[in-house]
């Protein structure tokens, strides 16, 4: 539905005489990604007014979007995949806020291992999303400073006593280093299969 709904919208703008015929794969890709991720927020922020945690769902998504857009992280094959993880990653954010203890130096200890761990592991790179050496110079630096802002930004959050916006951030962050793991263990159990088949390669003709 999504690929069909694209490539309408890409044929109106062809139709209008908006972008010539030889862009159309490029428009039509563009407008997939624009309805994917318009799809996924707009899911997140209805089920944060149903739940009546709208306030907790904009930092999520805050830390969550700006921190995950440089810093990469587990990546699904399609665009269904990609809605399903962000939604059980937008729920299970809110799960861990909830469970977290609102005490300062908790969150601290949490919040500075996830940064560390992100800052030394990111950005990085999957099948799906492979990125040159210069993008992933300009990534790491933008993931830096992205973690240096939170950092600051966790400073201010205790010093008006914003126990529950700590949470959330340390909750967005802790995701986000999951995804990150979850891709080490994707490319590493990929390169022990594709050991195998070497194996089996060599075994089968020496």
């Amino acid at each position: 539905m999504l690929t069909n709904i694209s490539k309408a919208s890409t044929a109106f703008l062809i139709n209008k005489r908006a972008v010539s015929e030889e862009k159309q794969k490029i428009y039509q890709y563009g407008f997939e990604v624009l309805y994917s991720t318009a799809f996924g927020l707009g899911t997140i922020l209805c089920l944060g007014i149903i739940g009546q945690a709208l306030p907790e769902t904009l930092i999520f998504l805050t830390y969550f979007i700006i921190i995950r857009l440089f810093a990469g992280g587990y990546h699904a094959p399609n665009y269904a995949g990609c809605f399903l993880i962000t939604n059980a990653a937008y729920l299970a954010e809110r799960m861990l806020a909830e469970y977290l203890p609102e005490k300062p130096s908790v969150l601290w200890i949490l919040f500075l291992c996830n940064i560390v761990y992100i800052w030394l592991e990111a950005p990085v790179q999957t099948p799906h999303r492979r990125l040159s050496a210069k993008r992933l110079r300009v990534n790491r630096v933008r993931t830096h400073i992205s973690l240096i802002l939170s950092v600051i930004a966790m400073f201010f959050y205790q010093r008006f006593g914003l126990f529950w916006v700590m949470s959330e951030a340390v909750s967005a962050l802790m995701i986000v280093s999951v995804l990150i793991i979850l891709t080490k263990i994707k490319r590493r159990k990929d390169k022990c299969l594709k050991n195998r088949k070497i194996l089996r390669f060599l075994q089968a003709y020496f």
